[in-house]
């Protein structure tokens, strides 16, 4: 649960957090999804970008998905992909043009899918009578977000924005963000001596105000990317993909 004062969850891959603390792996679900339980009008959107956990760290990354928090919406994606719901306001919808009652906390439900061959260290299956209640209500034909096709997918219900330059960003936003990673307490990473952050530098997105689901797709140098800041504290040093 992120609420209007404690925020954001910082970018982040899912993964099998004891694998990775204990022996330096990673260990990806098959599926991520998020289901909102409430209607959010100022509240983090979850953010999902078009990069995997095993892609060069200098690869540049095309795309963007945002979905804004409204009770009854569900975001499924390819659980290798980088995502999280930042603080930064420029990605927030810039005002609430309908008569929505908004809540005034942002409240999710995050279930993880794993390949029948591989479960969480620790995790017990669910009991039987509970998982065919859920198998019973399940969505016959899913359509998860992946790297490869990601947009082809995610078009299927988001609206679609292609920013070919700065020109085609309103003025106020013209300038790049920096969105943080989770710190190196919270990913298997050892903290580097360095004193140095990873962000993803990325445009904030036009908001059209009545859209759920926005997929936003970069042009050639106007690419998100990954950065290391050296200027970072010790304590926020955080994951390099």
């Amino acid at each position: 649960m992120v609420d209007n004062t404690s925020e954001a969850v910082d970018l982040h891959y899912d993964k099998d957090e004891t694998i990775a603390e204990k022996f330096g792996i990673g260990v990806f679900p098959l599926i991520s999804t998020v289901t909102y339980l409430t209607d959010s009008g100022n509240a983090p959107p979850t953010v999902v970008f078009s990069k995997r956990y095993d892609q060069p760290e200098d690869e540049t990354i095309s795309e963007m998905l945002l979905s804004y928090p409204r009770q009854g919406n569900h975001l499924v994606f390819d659980g290798r992909l980088l995502h999280g719901a930042p603080a930064n306001y420029l990605l927030r919808r810039p005002g609430v043009g309908d008569n929505r009652s908004y809540s005034d906390i942002r409240v999710t439900f995050l279930v993880n899918i794993w390949d029948m061959e591989c479960k969480p260290v620790g995790v017990e299956p669910l009991p039987q009578s509970i998982r065919q209640h859920l198998f019973s209500d399940a969505v016959k034909e899913p359509f998860p977000l992946s790297s490869e096709n990601f947009a082809r997918q995610s078009g299927l219900f988001a609206e679609s924005i292609q920013l070919n330059d700065e020109l085609s960003i309103p003025e106020a936003l013209r300038q790049r963000i920096e969105l943080p990673f989770l710190g190196a307490t919270t990913t298997w990473e050892s903290a580097s001596d360095d004193g140095s952050t990873t962000f993803v530098v990325t445009f904030p997105s036009p908001i059209a105000a009545q859209s759920d689901l926005l997929l936003v797709s970069f042009g050639p140098g106007m690419e998100a990317y990954v950065e290391n800041d050296s200027s970072g504290d010790e304590e926020e040093q955080s994951l390099v993909v």
